[in-house]
């Protein structure tokens, strides 16, 4: 009985050894023919995974991004995603523009603003000092240059002996002294609360009032009046003492005289009518104030 059932174990291990080597033989000869007909990347995966299957591997952002710099350029292990640096993008920062140069300007630098012409009545008013002071200038400027046209010629003019030559000189100066004085009395310091070309400084030089503040004009012309006086009193003393005969009369030497204060004299005979003109009073006063004026 041993036997047989011995014999029976065996052909039943036989048999189902059978059977299992043909099922293997079925499924591997069904892989091999769709593996023929899968696509290549396919077949290529299936083949790589049936040679050397590997596990894959999940890794963190920071493992990734470490690995994926030692990993060269195109090749990345299986299971592992490639790690791509993260672009931040930076802030837009608008530029200010920069101020233009006319905007950058002080109200100072601004032009004056345009005032309405004026008609020929409104014109003669505010020109009436102007006028009335180019009257005495005109007189001042033929006197002189009377006088040194006979320098430069070196002979008195004709008719005009040498007392009444040196007389119209001590005329002269003394007719300027005068037309100095009063201005500088009445006329500067009515005109001086509004217009800073005619205001007077104090004993020290200095000045103060509204009309002198930031203007370069400030005091110009009585500053002017300063360095005539210089000139004109030693052309004074040359001709009192040609006038006294205590020295000959050298129109060379007057001629050197009138040259220290010519320039300064005929410059300010020019700027104080312009200040006196119609386009500068009407910038400080009305034109009623102005007819109130006295000379």
């Amino acid at each position: 009985m041993r036997p047989f059932l011995s014999s029976l174990r065996i052909l039943v291990c036989e048999s189902a050894a059978a059977k299992l080597s043909s099922t293997i033989t079925s499924v591997s000869t069904g892989a091999r023919c769709q593996s023929l007909f899968a696509p290549s990347h396919v077949r290529a995966y299936a083949s790589s995974s049936a040679t050397a299957p590997r596990p894959l591997r999940l890794t963190n952002t920071r493992a990734m991004s470490s690995s994926a710099a030692e990993i060269p350029s195109g090749k990345v292990e299986a299971g592992e995603c490639e790690a791509k640096p993260t672009v931040v993008a930076e802030p837009v920062v608008e530029k200010e523009e920069e101020p233009k140069d006319d905007e950058s300007k002080d109200e100072d630098d601004e032009d004056e603003p345009k005032l309405p012409p004026l008609t020929a009545q409104q014109f003669r008013e505010f020109n009436r000092m102007a006028d009335h002071m180019d009257y005495f200038h005109n007189h001042f400027r033929q006197i002189w240059t009377m006088m040194y046209t006979a320098c430069e010629n070196k002979k008195r003019p004709a008719g005009m002996s040498i007392r009444r030559f040196l007389d119209e000189g001590l005329q002269f100066i003394s007719m300027l002294t005068t037309h100095h004085s009063i201005e500088e009395a009445h006329v500067f310091p009515m005109l001086a609360k509004r217009m800073p070309e005619f205001q007077q400084p104090d004993k020290r030089g200095k000045l103060s009032g509204p009309a002198t503040k930031g203007s370069a004009k400030a005091a110009a012309l009585v500053r002017q009046h300063r360095d005539i006086h210089k000139g004109m009193d030693a052309f004074e003393d040359y001709l009192r003492r040609c006038r006294n005969s205590e020295t000959e009369l050298e129109m060379s030497v007057l001629k050197t005289q009138m040259d220290t204060w010519g320039t300064v004299l005929w410059q300010h005979l020019d700027e104080e009518v312009a200040a006196l003109g119609a386009e500068n009073m009407r910038k400080h006063w009305t034109i009623e104030e102005v007819r109130r004026m006295r000379m």
